[in-house]
C-alpha cells in the first residue's frame, strides 16, 4: 500500500492564500516525502491546458504522483474533473454519491443520470471514476455500492474503500472492484498513528493501491497532515516485520 494525501487536508491555508497549489507540490514531495496527491477541483485557481501542463510537469520533475482529481459534487452538477484528469495523466476522478436527503429516491435517480453520463466521458477519455462509501450518502454501505455499480453498468466504476465507514470487513466482491483506499481523521494526535490503521490494514490485505489520507480538523494543516503520515508510515513498518 502507498500513502497519498489530499488537498482537501490544506483546504484552511489554501483558501486564506497562505498557501498555493504549486507551493502545495514542493511540500508534499519535499518535506513530507508522501508518494502521491490527490488534488480537490476547488483548490484549481485556473482550468485552462497550459495551466494543467504546469502542474504535469511539475508532479513529474517532482516525482509525485497524481493520484486523482477529487470533485465531491459530481454526482450533483455536471463537472471538468474528468478532462482535468486527462489532462494531467491522472488515472483516477474521486468522488462520491450526494446525501438522500428529504426524497432519496428522486435524488438516487438523478445522481445516477449525472454519474452515467460522467462514466461515457471517464471510457473515452479513459479515467476510471472511483466511488467513495461515505456515512449518510447514497453509497455508504456494500449493498448501496454493489447497486450502483450494477444500474451504472461500466467498467470505468470503480471504488474507494473506506473501510471504517463502511462499518464491516469489506467482502472479496468489494476489494476486487476498489482501486483506491480513504481515511479522514479530524483530530491527529503528536505521534500521528491512526487507531483505525489495523481495520484498514487488514480490509486490504496486499493491497498495491494508494490509501488517500484527508486531515478534516483545525489548523496547523501542515503540521497534522505531516504527523498524520509519519504516523501510518510507522505502523505500516511494524506491520511489515509481523
Amino acid at each position: 500500500m502507498r500513502l497519498a494525501i489530499c488537498t482537501t487536508a490544506f483546504n484552511a491555508a489554501l483558501g486564506e492564500g497562505s498557501l498555493t497549489q504549486l507551493e502545495l507540490f514542493e511540500y508534499c514531495a519535499r518535506r513530507i516525502g508522501v508518494d502521491g496527491i490527490v488534488l480537490d477541483v476547488a483548490h484549481f485557481p485556473r482550468h485552462d491546458d497550459d495551466y494543467v501542463a504546469q502542474l504535469k510537469k511539475l508532479s513529474a520533475d517532482l516525482a509525485l504522483s497524481i493520484v486523482a482529481v477529487r470533485d465531491d459534487r459530481l454526482t450533483i452538477q455536471p463537472s471538468n474533473a474528468l478532462a482535468i484528469a486527462a489532462g494531467l495523466g491522472a488515472p483516477y476522478v474521486l468522488t462520491r454519491m450526494p446525501d438522500g436527503g428529504t426524497d432519496p429516491v428522486a435524488r438516487y435517480r438523478e445522481a445516477l443520470g449525472i454519474l452515467s453520463q460522467a462514466l461515457s466521458l471517464a471510457k473515452r477519455v479513459n479515467v476510471t471514476m472511483a466511488v467513495r462509501n461515505v456515512a449518510g450518502s447514497l453509497a455508504s454501505d456494500a449493498f448501496e455500492l454493489g447497486r450502483l455499480r450494477k444500474e451504472a453498468d461500466s467498467a470505468w466504476l470503480r471504488y474507494a474503500l473506506d473501510p471504517v465507514a463502511l462499518g464491516a470487513p469489506p467482502d472479496a466482491k468489494l476489494r476486487t472492484h476498489a482501486v483506491l483506499g480513504f481515511r479522514g481523521l479530524e483530530q491527529v494526535g503528536p505521534d500521528g498513528e491512526d487507531p483505525m490503521a489495523p481495520v484498514i490494514l487488514d480490509a486490504f490485505p496486499s493491497f498495491p493501491g494508494f490509501l488517500c489520507l484527508d486531515y478534516l480538523g483545525t489548523p496547523p494543516e501542515a503540521v497534522a497532515s505531516a504527523q498524520l503520515l509519519a504516523g501510518w508510515r510507522r505502523i505500516m513498518a511494524r506491520r511489515d516485520l509481523e
